[in-house]
């Protein structure tokens, strides 16, 4: 018998075996480092059940505690099984939903971006927040049938100063859309509504809105990026939850994101009708302008007035008028 075949073999062997099956040790270095080599060498051999036992033991508080503790090797392959898009669809699929919470719980902890800074690896970082706004899970996380709990660990990880801060140091577009994604579904909103919550909802409005975020958006430069920031934006004023529970902070903070003359300049320089005719669509929405109206300066208002000419006399179309529906209508952006 070749090398290879005994070694896949013993891997065989060992993925038969009901004990590690049933109550894998990812705790011990070596039942990590097993679980990942079945993953990555015989994936289709892999139970659903298997998968999910494994990411039940990996998102295991005593799981957690040892990788934020333990040598690099040892958090480095915790943190793979963590996040390794096997197990996670498994326990999106699973009809016992204690999986996926008790993953939500270790994948949401605020200690976890100060380990992926630790391992000083770019990948882990990647594979974190790759993990974390996984669309399917989104889905299960903010759905009407989540619990409250796991709703709002959800929605603090979206809206983390951490979270947020490593993503945009990534420049991954791929990422970010992600993220945007996430923050723009209607689940979230709805998500925010059931949890009551006033503070979390400014804080995700805030994370949108950072100076930060922009900078992040125009460094990418690209539309479809944009487009999807000024969705989500773009939520936040269609929604009676966010607009009712907006601070005078964040209002202000909301109008000075969508007038910042970076986003403008982006905006005329992509001259993308379809991003352009999003961002117009946002800042004429009734609700918006009543709130501008109450909450910004005269000199804000005047910066978002000018902002609107710039954007409207960039628009490819400007000028021409165009139905509110049939040919010719503007369509949503699909990105």
């Amino acid at each position: 018998m070749t090398r290879i075949s005994f070694r896949v073999a013993a891997l065989a062997l060992l993925l038969s075996s009901s004990a590690f099956a049933q109550a894998p040790s990812v705790v011990d270095p070596e039942g990590a480092r097993a679980i990942l080599r079945a993953i990555g060498e015989r994936p289709a051999a892999v139970t659903p059940e298997q998968a999910v036992a494994w990411l039940t033991a990996a998102a295991s508080p005593q799981a957690l505690e040892r990788a934020l503790s333990a040598d690099r090797d040892y958090a480095a392959n915790w943190l793979s099984v963590l996040t390794s898009p096997q197990l996670i669809e498994a326990a999106t699929k699973s009809a016992d939903p204690a999986a996926l919470d008790a993953w939500i719980g270790a994948i949401a902890d605020p200690r976890l971006a100060d380990l992926a800074a630790r391992l000083a690896d770019d990948r882990f970082v990647s594979a974190w927040l790759s993990a974390a706004f996984y669309g399917p899970a989104i889905d299960r996380l903010l759905g009407p049938g989540s619990p409250q709990a796991t709703t709002r660990r959800y929605a603090d990880l979206l809206v983390s100063p951490a979270a947020v801060a490593a993503l945009l140091k990534l420049s991954d577009p791929a990422l970010i859309e992600r993220w945007l994604v996430a923050a723009a579904d209607p689940k979230l909103l709805q998500g925010l509504s059931r949890l009551g919550d006033p503070a979390l909802v400014n804080a995700w409005i805030t994370a949108l809105s950072r100076p930060e975020t922009i900078d992040g958006l125009i460094r990418i430069g690209q539309p479809k990026t944009l487009a999807l920031w000024i969705d989500a934006m773009a939520q936040v004023a269609q929604s009676e939850t966010a607009v009712k529970a907006m601070e005078p902070a964040t209002q202000l903070g909301w109008v000075a994101a969508m007038a910042d003359p970076k986003v403008i300049e982006a905006m005329t320089q992509f001259a993308d009708a379809r991003v352009s005719g999003r961002w117009v669509e946002a800042m004429s929405n009734p609700t918006v302008v009543a709130a501008m109206m109450q909450a910004a300066s005269p000199q804000t208002l005047a910066a978002l007035m000018r902002a609107a000419a710039r954007v409207g006399g960039a628009r490819p179309d400007a000028g021409t008028p165009r139905p509110n529906s049939g040919p010719g209508a503007p369509a949503p952006y699909k990105p």
